[in-house]
């Protein structure tokens, strides 16, 4: 497999007046192109050491070219109290498209025959937009922090050689997160946490082609895959000796 890549990335950061206020942005662009030549020879045997019982020669030619855009703006506000306010946006956009050619070889030909149905070619642009603010303080001994993400994405990918679309738009959701903290005598501190996080399918599980590669092992992607949501809490307790 051969990879040619180019990347790009920018920063910016803005200072004020006030102590610890700042404001950064950044850019960062990958653009690349791929291509690969495989080849396969599978033995078959009637059992385990026992006699060969015939071969499969395969080869799978691929090339392809891949996109990624992110882009992210953060800001942090001091406040009085030992406060802090914390925002920022984030836009990630990617494109990817990539072409398999499955071959095998037939004897009656001498050659090696492209097999259609083992052959997919496809393209694809998965899309996130998200947006955060979050807030830290504390009275006394109790520490907190309360944090609220949204976050959108869209999904939509073409197999080019058969015409098939497929897609899937998830709508803005919300991400809530809490983290509280008190700090008790003889250096005791209690801990708790709530977040609410998403796990979502990556193009290789939504591109519904069948991944004849390894004839034992064969693969299909399943576009009508849905995200993973996760709410997750934890209680801790620490307690530190000198």
């Amino acid at each position: 497999r051969v990879f040619n890549a180019n990347g790009l990335q920018l920063g910016m950061k803005q200072l004020f007046p006030k102590e610890g206020e700042e404001l950064t942005a950044d850019l960062n662009f990958f653009s690349g192109k791929n291509e690969g030549n495989s080849l396969y020879n599978t033995d078959f045997f009637a059992y385990s050491n026992g006699s060969k019982t015939g071969s499969t020669l395969q080869k799978v030619l691929n090339n392809g070219t891949n996109q990624f855009l992110t882009i992210q703006s953060d800001y942090v506000l001091p406040m009085k109290s030992k406060s802090k306010l914390e925002t920022g946006v984030r836009v990630q956009l990617r494109k990817v498209s990539n072409d398999n050619f499955n071959y095998i070889f037939k004897t009656s030909s001498n050659d090696y025959e492209l097999i259609p149905s083992a052959t997919s070619n496809y393209k694809n642009s998965d899309n996130v937009y998200a947006g955060y603010v979050s807030f830290t303080s504390a009275i006394k001994d109790f520490g907190y922090k309360l944090g609220l993400r949204a976050e959108s994405s869209a999904y939509e990918g073409t197999m080019t050689n058969t015409n098939q679309k497929f897609s899937n738009s998830y709508p803005v959701s919300l991400f809530p997160s809490v983290f509280l903290s008190q700090k008790l005598k003889q250096k005791q501190e209690i801990q708790f946490s709530y977040t609410r996080r998403i796990n979502r399918p990556n193009f290789f599980q939504l591109i519904p082609f069948t991944d004849y590669t390894d004839p034992l092992n064969i693969s299909k992607g399943n576009s009508n895959l849905v995200p993973e949501f996760t709410n997750s809490m934890e209680v801790s307790y620490s307690k530190s000796f000198s």
